[in-house]
């Protein structure tokens, strides 16, 4: 409290003027000193509260448990602002286009996507495009490498990604294949 300017009389003062036990915990009310800065206001019933239960000590009560709920309430809260802005930046990040390869600057499901709009492409498998996806990867200067793992009968493609080397499964290829053949169904934008 002494950050927003508060003086030790000023602290002293800072009690609730109604806690009775007929009033509800939430309707306790408390003098302001003059001259409290407007930030201070939200936090003058949590240091009244605080106080009354540090320094009177009262009995277990409906108001006492009212009372630490409120401060664990108060405590919270500044976490929880940061978990909602940490969400809302993280949303606002998500919906950024990334992973954008290539010449035309295109990400590997616009990449797909474009691939399954070709007419002759719309009823093939996702087998059956997959060297159709590495040519793409090859026209995008992506230089692809195939990979297939004898044993386990896998396959996934490495190609250039800003100077690193990033990969493919078939898998994760046909997952996207499935998604963009929805999407264009649907006519929904990509």
């Amino acid at each position: 409290m002494k950050k927003f300017g508060f003086t030790e009389d000023q602290l002293q003062q800072l009690t609730f003027s109604s806690n009775t036990s007929d009033t509800p915990f939430e309707h306790w009310s408390f003098r302001i000193p003059n001259g409290v800065a407007a930030e201070a206001y939200r936090l003058l019933k949590a240091y009244c509260t605080l106080k009354w239960l540090i320094l009177d000590n009262p009995p277990d009560s409906d108001h006492k448990r009212n009372a630490n709920d409120y401060l664990a309430m108060t405590l919270a809260e500044a976490d929880v602002v940061i978990g909602q802005r940490t969400r809302e930046l993280q949303s606002r990040r998500a919906k950024k286009l990334r992973g954008n390869v290539g010449d035309n600057n295109m990400s590997i499901s616009m990449i797909v996507e474009t691939l399954c709009s070709k007419p002759e492409h719309q009823t093939e498998t996702a087998k059956q495009l997959w060297n159709h996806f590495i040519s793409e990867l090859d026209v995008h200067s992506l230089s692809p490498k195939e990979h297939a793992n004898e044993t386990t009968k896998k396959f996934w493609c490495n190609y250039d990604f800003k100077g690193r080397e990033k990969s493919i499964s078939f898998g994760q290829f046909a997952n996207l294949t499935s998604k963009a053949r929805r999407r264009l169904k649907s006519g929904l934008p990509g």
